[in-house]
């Protein structure tokens, strides 16, 4: 199955490579307890990435916010 280039994809790709400010989202936080699950991996490939995309920009921005000034 391919991965659809949607613009909610495009953005999450930007806020996890810190071109975009990164949005919290209560959706994402929800869907991110499933990882790992027998549920996330019947999600389409396109789910899956997006939660990725939305997890590495999570990331990005604790570490950033650990490490910025004081």
């Amino acid at each position: 199955m391919a991965i659809v280039i949607t613009d909610e994809l495009m953005e999450l790709k930007a806020q996890a490579e810190g071109a975009r400010p990164f949005r919290r989202s209560r959706l994402f936080d929800k869907l991110a307890e499933c990882v790992g699950s027998k549920e996330y991996w019947s999600w389409t490939p396109q789910q899956r990435l997006s939660l990725g995309y939305y997890l590495a920009a999570e990331r990005r921005f604790e570490s950033l916010r650990k490490d910025g000034p004081a």
